[in-house]
């Protein structure tokens, strides 16, 4: 969030740069707590590098193997903003999957 307020902090590559500074001029805090809003961020989203290197997402595998991969770095909690957050049928898969697949695989590797 300190973007949205004009303080990025920390070294970024140029791409990384180019979706903060993406953010920072056209996040509408008006649509910050609406759930149906499609794009929050006027003029475009963000790149698949940028979700990639700063989001977990992806396939049940692949969000568990991010998750242990923190783990193992030390990370001791997290902090899940979905997939409970999107309504409609894709939300209703998205925490499925979570719940029967991510959850348990993370249980059973401690």
């Amino acid at each position: 969030f300190q973007v949205i307020e004009g303080k990025q902090v920390g070294p970024q590559g140029s791409e990384a740069t180019k979706n903060l500074d993406t953010i920072k001029s056209g996040y509408d805090m008006n649509k910050h707590g609406e759930i149906n809003t499609a794009d929050k961020i006027k003029g475009g989203g963000l790149s698949r590098e940028f979700v990639k290197n700063f989001a977990i997402v992806g396939s049940p595998e692949r969000v568990t193997e991010r998750l242990l991969g923190l783990k193992k770095m030390g990370l001791e909690r997290f902090v899940v903003v979905g997939p409970g957050f999107y309504p409609g049928e894709w939300g209703e898969e998205a925490r499925r999957l979570f719940a029967t697949e991510v959850i348990p695989a993370l249980r059973e590797a401690g």
